[in-house]
């Protein structure tokens, strides 16, 4: 029995050993791990932040090809271009087709004719139609300007009239931004229900040297149609105080725009496969199309770049990703978001989660995210330590339709100090870049991402 007892005893005391060394183990791998994941992060942002191709890659795209619209030679050249970077650093890629709304500009302008005479600087909006007289020939419009503060103003003395909505935009920030740009949106709409024959819009900015700023528009098959674009603020509040002084406004105005038939197009998939999960996807991305003005540097050149450079720098590391890491440019975001509705249609299902970069080039300032708590958990955890926080809710245009999916979404914010002085304008060029923001964004980025594709949860 004595026996017996010691016997026991050993086995307890045997077994107790294999949970301690077990236990012991499995923290020195743990902890194993976790240095190695720090020493990756470490040599990705020194990467980042030194010698790399962001730059050059961000001049090629701005300088040598062109404006990006949807439905343009440009975006398809670019497209292409994005493919053979991807090619010729030996990073895995393909295309996806998206059928996207094709929209030129064309020639266009305006001119004020009351109380004077004056060519003003003009940008009509993505989707307008053209000032046509009723033989269908482009014909300009002169008429009466009738000044409004909000869409309450408008009444039916606006009818045969032109409408100008001189609304500023409150602060510069995406909330800012987001009260006014719903007005470019429904403008052309509110405008006609009182039988104007055209609107104008002042340009969705704080500050101005006479820049006029572009963007996207809609119609409604209920009212007609009629032409719409943007003045800039120092020509709406001078019309503005017109109307105030009683001086009659008149101007002509005259738009080529022509909607054409979709145009095939597509987004730009780079990847670098998993080992653990392949199944599994990361998803770093910026969209590639971009307005006809401007060299599209800020929005979002910098973006589509974050996200190249990504995958470059972990190619170039030699570093293998548990989780398949896909560089996304994104096709058709400024007037459609196509691109990324077909993808999330596609391959949404399978994505751990998604970064967009579409807020310019300037100091990170923070994350936002969507997801469930227990993403949000993941991603805080992750982020502690890295010198920039979780600080909102939002994600990105193109990664939103896979919220659909319970797709952790995430973008990133910078400070927001110049950007939509720049937005949709002719000032949105290469020279407003500073190297050393765009390549600490980068550097944020490229480790998110990272960290993103190598975590553990509990349902791997």
């Amino acid at each position: 029995m004595t026996c017996h007892y010691h016997e026991e005893k050993y086995m307890v005391n045997k077994k107790i050993m294999l949970v301690a060394l077990a236990f012991f183990l499995t923290s020195k791998l743990a902890s194993m791990e976790e240095n190695m994941m720090k020493n990756d992060i470490s040599k990705i942002k020194e990467m980042a932040f030194g010698e790399n191709d962001a730059m050059n890659k961000l001049a090629e795209l701005c300088l040598s090809i062109g404006h990006r619209l949807s439905g343009s030679k440009g975006l398809e050249e670019a497209v292409a271009w994005g493919r053979k970077s991807f090619e010729d650093e030996g990073i895995e890629s393909f295309l996806q087709e998206v059928m996207v709304p094709h929209w030129e500009r064309n020639e266009e302008s305006l001119f004020l004719v009351q109380p004077y005479l004056k060519k003003m600087s003009f940008l009509s909006f993505g989707g307008s139609v053209a000032t046509l007289n009723n033989e269908g020939k482009v014909e300009p419009i002169v008429a009466d300007v009738v000044v409004v503060n909000n869409v309450e103003e408008l009444s039916p003395e606006v009818a045969g009239k032109i409408v100008l909505f001189n609304i500023p935009m409150p602060e510069n920030s995406l909330e800012g931004y987001g009260a006014v740009s719903k007005f470019r949106y429904s403008g052309a709409i509110e405008a006609a229900k009182h039988g104007a024959v055209g609107a104008l819009l002042r340009s969705i900015t704080i500050n101005s040297l006479n820049t006029p700023h572009t963007g996207g528009m809609g119609y409604s098959n209920e009212y007609k149609k009629i032409p719409y674009g943007a003045v800039t603020i120092e020509d709406a509040m001078a019309m503005a105080k017109m109307q105030e002084m009683n001086i009659p406004i008149r101007v002509q105005m005259k738009l080529s725009a022509k909607t054409y038939p979709d145009a095939l197009s597509h987004n730009v998939i780079g990847e670098i496969k998993g080992s653990k999960y392949p199944d599994e996807v990361v998803i770093v991305s910026g969209h590639l199309d971009a307005w006809d003005v401007g060299h599209g540097a800020f929005d979002d050149g910098a973006g589509v770049v974050h996200a190249m450079e990504t995958l470059s720098i972990i190619k170039r590391l030699g570093l293998k990703p548990k989780r398949t890491i896909r560089a996304i440019l994104w096709t058709n975001e400024e007037n459609g978001a196509r691109g990324g509705t077909e993808y999330s249609k596609e391959y949404g299902a399978n994505t751990f989660a998604a970064i967009e970069s579409d807020l310019g080039a300037e100091k990170p300032n923070g994350w936002v995210a969507e997801g469930n708590n227990a993403q949000k958990e993941m991603l805080e955890s992750i982020l502690a330590g890295t010198g920039l926080d979780l600080i909102g809710e939002g994600s990105g245009v193109d990664i939103g339709p896979m919220r659909e999916h319970g797709v952790l979404l995430i973008g990133l914010r910078n400070i927001g100090v110049r950007y939509f002085d720049y937005h949709h304008a002719p000032s949105d060029t290469l020279d407003k870049i500073d190297e050393n923001e765009f390549k600490e964004g980068l550097a944020h980025i490229a480790a998110l991402t990272w960290s993103l594709a190598n975590v553990e949860t509990p349902g791997s």
